[in-house]
C-alpha cells in the first residue's frame, strides 16, 4: 500500500520547521538595491511603481500577467480562476450553510494567501528569522512536517503546525502499516490528514485527522483503513476547536476485506472513520466515511458483511454563534457474494446516522443525512438466500430553530443466483427531528432480483417538535424484482407536525415484474399515511400505493397497493382556524399480462383524515377527500382487473367528500365510488 491512496492535497509547497538552518536563506533576495541613474528624475519611482516591469519583487515569472488593463493575471495570483461563476457555493451546494459561505469567500482565501505567501522567498526568511528570533527552538510560523513513510510509527505521525500560524503535517505510514495522525494546528492553521493504514493481516486503521486551530482552522481528515482479512477502521476526522471558524474533518473509509474462504456468518468488516465535530461560533461537522466492503466467498465461503457507515460530526456553534450544520453519515459497505459452489449472500451495512445540528442563536440549514444502506451480496444455489440490503442511517436532530436531517435510503437487496432467494432491501433511516422541520425519511432499498425479492420499507418521518411549522415526509418503499414477482415495499408513514402541518405518507414501492412463464407480477406496496397536523394544522395526505408488477406469458398481474389514510388535522385556535384532513393517497393500478393471463385488481383509496372542530360546533373544520382508487389490469383471456374502490371521505368536518371510484380495466369493472363521510 502506498500510505497515501486519497489524500487531498492540502500544502501546494510544504515549508516546515523554518529555524536557524534557513538562515542562509536570508540573504536571498535581500541584496541591496542597485544604485539610482545620477540624473534620475526625482518622481521617476512613482512612475516605476505603475510599471510591471519593475515589480520583480513580487517574483513573478512573467510580469504581463499583472498587466492593469487585464485582470485576469491577478486573479490567478489569487487563486481566483478567470470564471467567477466557478466560485459560487450554489455550484456544490444548492443550499449552502453559513459556514460554508464563510469558508468560501473568507477563510480559504485568507488560509491559502498565507500559505503561498510561506513559499516566496521573502515568507520563507520573514519566517525564518521570527522562529529564531522568537520562537525558542519551536515554531511559530510554518508548517508541520508530513509524517514519513516506511518508518517506525512515531516518524510517521504528522508534526505539529505553527503556533502562530501554519497546518499541521499530514500522517504517513509506517513500514509495520500503523498509520499516523495528522498533526494539530496552533492559533490559524489546518489540521494534518490522517495517514492510510497499511494492507495485509486484518487491514490497519487509518489514522485521525489533526485539530484545527484554536482561532481559526478546520481539522484534517481521518485516513483510509487498509485492505485484509476484515479491513482497517477509518479514522476519524479531526475536530474543529476553533473559536471564530472551523470544519470538522471527514472521516476515512473503512478498508475492504479480502476474499476469503470458508467466512464465518455473521462476521462484519470495519466500519467508517466518523466525522470531526466542531465547536465554533461557526462551522459544520465532518461527514462519516464509508464502511468497507465485505468480501466474495470462495468454494462455499459466506460474502461478507460490509461495513458500517462512520457517523457524521455535530454541527458547531453556540446561543451567541450560528448553529452548525451537522454533517452527513457514511455510506454502509457492500456485502459481498457467495461462494462459487454455494452460500449465502452478506448484508449490506447500516448507513452512518448523520450528525447533529449545533445550537445558536441564528439558526444554519440542517441538520446531517443519514447514510445510504451498503447493498446486499448475491447469493449462491438452492436453498441459500442473498443478504440483505442495509437500512439507511437516521437523519441528525436540528435545534436553534433548523431542520432535521433526511433520513437515508435503504441498500438494494441481494440477488438469488441458481435458485437461491433474493432478499429484501434495506428499510429507510428515519428522518431527524427540527424545531422548524423534520427531515424526510429515507426510501427503501429494491427487493433483490430473481428469487422473489421484497422491497424494502420506506422510512418514517419523524415528527416535528412543539413549535414547528414544518414535517417530515415519510419515504417511498422499493420495489421487489424477482422470479415470481416481488412484493413492492410499503412506503413510510409521515410525521405529526407540532403546530403545522402533518408530513406526507410515503407512496409504496411498485411491485415486481415476473420472470420465468407464468409467474406472477409482486403486489403494489400500500402507501403510508399522512401525519397528525395539530393547532391550526393541516393533515398530511396518504402516500400513494404502488402499481402491481407484470405478469409474463400467462401469470397474473399483481395487486395495486392501497392507499394511505389522510392524516387527522386538529385546532386549538379559534373557529376561523379551519384544520383541514388530509386527502387518502391513490390506490395503484393494477398490474397487467399481456400474453395469455389475468390482469389484477387496482388498490383502493385511502380514506380522507378527520378534522376535528376548532370548537364544540363544529364549524370551519374540512374533512379530508378520500384517494381514486387504482385502475384495473390490462385484459388477459382469463379475465380483467377490477378498479379500486375510492377512499370513504371523512367523518369530522362540514364539507367532506368521498373518494372517485378507480377505473376499470378494457372490458373490466369500474371501481366503485367511495363512500361519503
Amino acid at each position: 500500500m502506498s500510505g497515501q491512496r486519497n489524500r487531498k492535497q492540502r500544502h501546494g509547497i510544504r515549508l516546515a520547521g523554518l529555524g536557524s538552518a534557513a538562515g542562509a536563506v536570508l540573504t536571498f533576495g535581500l541584496g541591496p538595491v542597485g544604485s539610482a541613474p545620477a540624473q534620475a528624475d526625482p518622481f521617476d519611482w512613482i512612475v516605476d511603481l505603475f510599471d510591471p516591469a519593475g515589480w520583480s519583487w513580487l517574483n513573478v515569472e512573467n510580469p504581463t500577467d499583472l498587466d492593469l488593463a487585464d485582470w485576469s493575471g491577478w486573479l490567478s495570483r489569487l487563486g481566483v480562476p478567470a470564471d467567477p461563476d466557478a466560485l459560487l457555493p450554489a455550484a456544490a451546494d444548492a443550499t449552502p450553510s453559513l459556514a460554508q459561505l464563510f469558508d468560501t469567500w473568507i477563510y480559504t482565501p485568507i488560509h491559502d494567501a498565507g500559505q503561498d505567501w510561506l513559499a516566496t522567498p521573502s515568507g520563507i526568511a520573514i519566517s525564518a528569522w521570527i522562529n529564531d528570533t522568537f520562537a525558542n527552538g519551536h515554531l511559530l510560523i510554518g508548517n508541520g512536517a508530513d509524517g514519513i513513510d516506511g518508518g517506525t510509527y512515531e516518524q510517521a505521525m504528522g508534526g505539529v503546525g505553527g503556533l502562530l500560524f501554519g497546518d499541521g503535517g499530514d500522517g504517513g505510514t509506517s513500514m509495520d502499516g500503523l498509520a499516523g495522525n495528522g498533526g494539530n494546528a496552533g492559533f490559524f492553521g489546518n489540521g494534518g490528514d490522517g495517514g492510510d493504514g497499511g494492507d495485509g493481516g486484518d487491514g490497519n486503521s487509518g489514522g485521525d485527522g489533526g485539530l484545527g486551530g484554536v482561532f481559526l482552522g478546520t481539522g484534517g481528515d481521518g485516513g483510509d483503513g487498509g485492505d485484509g482479512g476484515i479491513g482497517g477502521h477509518g479514522g476519524n476526522g479531526g475536530d474543529a476547536v476553533s473559536w471564530l471558524f472551523g470544519n470538522g474533518g471527514a472521516g476515512g473509509r473503512g478498508g475492504d476485506a479480502w476474499t476469503s474462504d470458508g467466512w464465518a456468518a455473521g462476521t462484519w468488516v470495519r466500519a467508517g472513520g466518523d466525522g470531526g465535530d466542531t465547536t465554533a461560533l461557526l462551522g459544520d461537522g465532518g461527514p462519516g466515511g464509508r464502511g468497507g466492503n465485505g468480501p466474495d466467498g470462495e468454494g462455499t465461503g459466506y460474502g461478507g458483511h460490509g461495513g458500517e457507515g462512520g457517523a457524521g460530526g455535530w454541527g458547531g456553534g453556540s446561543w451567541f454563534g450560528v448553529a452548525g450544520r451537522g454533517g452527513d453519515g457514511g455510506d454502509g459497505g457492500k456485502g459481498r457474494n457467495g461462494g462459487a459452489t454455494s452460500e449465502d449472500g452478506g448484508n449490506g451495512g447500516r448507513g452512518g446516522p448523520g450528525g447533529d445540528m449545533g445550537y445558536g442563536l441564528l439558526p444554519s440549514s440542517s441538520a446531517g443525512a443519514g447514510g445510504r444502506g451498503g447493498d446486499g451480496g448475491d447469493g449462491n444455489g438452492a436453498g441459500h438466500t442473498a443478504g440483505l440490503g442495509g437500512s439507511g442511517g437516521q437523519g441528525g436532530t436540528a435545534y436553534s430553530r433548523g431542520t432535521g436531517g433526511d433520513g437515508g435510503n435503504g441498500g438494494a437487496g441481494g440477488n438469488g443466483i441458481n435458485g437461491a432467494s433474493g432478499s429484501p432491501g434495506g428499510i429507510g433511516g428515519t428522518g431527524g427531528q427540527g424545531s422548524l422541520g423534520s427531515g424526510a425519511g429515507g426510501n427503501g432499498g429494491h427487493g433483490g432480483a430473481d428469487g422473489g425479492g421484497i422491497g424494502g420499507a420506506g422510512g418514517i418521518g419523524a415528527p416535528a417538535a412543539a413549535e414547528s411549522e414544518l414535517w417530515g415526509a415519510g419515504g417511498g418503499g422499493g420495489g421487489g424484482v424477482g422470479h415470481l414477482g416481488g412484493t413492492g415495499g410499503a412506503g413510510g408513514n409521515g410525521g405529526a407536525s407540532g403546530s403545522g402541518y402533518g408530513g406526507r405518507g410515503g407512496t409504496g414501492g411498485t411491485g415486481g415484474t415476473g420472470v420465468g412463464i407464468g409467474s406472477t407480477g409482486g403486489d403494489g406496496g400500500n402507501g403510508g399515511a399522512g401525519g397528525e397536523g395539530l393547532r391550526r394544522g393541516v393533515g398530511g395526505n396518504g402516500g400513494n400505493g404502488g402499481n402491481g408488477g407484470t405478469g409474463v406469458d400467462g401469470g397474473t398481474g399483481g395487486t395495486g397497493g392501497t392507499g394511505g389514510s389522510g392524516g387527522r388535522a386538529s385546532s386549538s385556535g379559534a373557529g376561523w382556524d379551519r384544520p383541514t384532513g388530509g386527502r387518502g393517497g391513490d390506490g395503484g393500478n393494477g398490474g397487467t399480462s399481456p400474453a395469455g393471463g389475468t390482469g389484477s385488481r387496482g388498490g383502493d383509496g385511502g380514506a380522507g383524515g378527520p378534522a376535528d372542530p376548532a370548537t364544540d360546533s363544529g364549524g370551519g373544520a374540512v374533512g379530508g377527500t378520500g384517494g381514486h382508487g387504482g385502475d384495473g389490469g390490462s385484459p388477459g383471456p382469463n379475465g380483467d382487473g377490477h378498479g379500486g374502490v375510492g377512499g370513504k371521505g371523512s367523518v369530522n368536518g362540514d364539507g367532506p367528500r368521498a373518494g372517485d371510484g378507480g377505473d376499470g380495466g378494457f372490458d373490466g369493472t369500474p371501481g366503485t365510488p367511495g363512500a361519503p363521510g
